[in-house]
């Protein structure tokens, strides 16, 4: 197992829907990808890269949305640990 399943395999308690989203995201290219959406979002990518990463348009299909939205909901209930988690996916891409 490479660290990136680790890490989305064991996410901390309450930030499942981040890597379920991750994983969906999988499916696009990094650019239009709705977890670099999400990034954009929650401000992860100013604070980080220093600018919005997304470059798609922000239509999102009805499964693409529903992931957006639980992983918000989560963010919503634990930013700092939302934040961390992504950092740690992100990073363990590499």
């Amino acid at each position: 197992m490479n660290k990136l399943e680790e890490v989305l395999e064991t996410p901390p308690k309450g930030l499942a829907s981040i890597a379920a989203l991750y994983q969906w995201g999988t499916n696009y290219d990094h650019g239009n990808n709705p977890f670099v959406l999400f990034l954009d979002l929650i401000g992860w990518s100013n604070e980080n890269v220093g600018s919005a990463i997304y470059v798609g348009n922000m239509e999102q299909g009805a499964m693409e949305a529903d992931l957006i939205a639980l992983a918000l909901m989560a963010y919503a209930n634990a930013p700092y640990d939302a934040h961390d988690y992504c950092s740690k996916i992100v990073y363990a891409e590499d």
